[in-house]
């Protein structure tokens, strides 16, 4: 079983390879979180998540903490960032280590930078660069998987990563608020933004989007998907590039197009 988070598309895309090599099925964690399910049935567990503020998403801790592993002899973990992964290895270690579930390999991949409330995402020449040595390094961790040597595996820590998580976790931890979201003039109130949502935060009101949580993931799913670039947060991200993996932004538009 594949079991995956993802906002802006590259943990989808990296199960989604899994998968072609595997086999296996693929559940959005998003997924087991809104419908409570906590049981994970298969021998044999692959895990893939984005790195925010050298830690998990708070939604991946949360579901995962609470599931049964009863079942899973080997586990597999990616997780990806763009540029250094902090202390996730430990944390999700910690977190499958309560549901008595060990990670037998665990993998740091970068991929590309989708955070735009702090970045600028790359231009298209360096996403396409970054996106073909990924597949490289999959190749090669499907490889290391199948000689069974267990261990942890090209880690990118980064300088410092407890002094910099003890930092930058408590920013993640208060900044999940939506108060900043809004949908400028350009809004055309299709809807994506409500459907890719992985906590259901935003309802479509009057035709325009209104996010009806206080908090949320911070995935930026709503900012990035939209087609016409009219979700904002406050003032930084009006001029900034939007990154969505080319796997997932297929997908979503294959789903927008079944729904009509």
């Amino acid at each position: 079983m594949i079991l995956y988070f993802s906002g802006t598309g590259n943990s989808f895309a990296i199960a989604k390879w899994w998968a072609k090599k595997t086999g296996d099925r693929i559940t959005a964690i998003s997924n087991c979180w809104k419908n409570k399910t906590f049981y994970i049935d298969t021998d044999t567990l692959f895990l893939t998540y984005p790195v925010y503020y050298y830690d998990l998403p708070n939604i991946v801790e949360e579901t995962l903490s609470r599931m049964n592993f009863s079942s899973v002899k080997k586990c597999v973990v990616v997780q990806n960032c763009g540029g250094m992964t902090g202390l996730a290895g430990e944390k999700i270690r910690k977190v499958l280590k309560t549901g008595d579930l060990q990670v037998d390999y665990l993998f740091d991949l970068v991929m590309p930078e989708n955070y735009l409330l702090a970045f600028n995402p790359p231009k298209e020449v360096k996403v396409q660069k970054i996106l073909r040595k990924a597949e490289k390094s999959l190749e090669e961790f499907y490889r290391i998987t199948q000689e069974e040597k267990p261990g942890r595996y090209y880690p990118v820590l980064g300088p410092f990563p407890k002094l910099i998580h003890a930092v930058a976790r408590p920013f993640y931890d208060r900044g999940c608020k939506t108060r900043k979201f809004w949908a400028d003039e350009n809004c055309i109130a299709c809807g994506i933004c409500a459907k890719v949502c992985p906590v259901e935060a935003i309802a479509i009101k009057e035709g325009k989007p209104v996010w009806v949580r206080d908090k949320c993931v911070h995935c930026l799913a709503c900012i990035s998907n939209c087609p016409v670039k009219a979700l904002q947060y406050g003032k930084r991200t009006k001029h900034r590039r939007r990154y969505v993996h080319p796997e997932y932004r297929i997908a979503v538009q294959n789903t927008e197009k079944e729904s009509r």
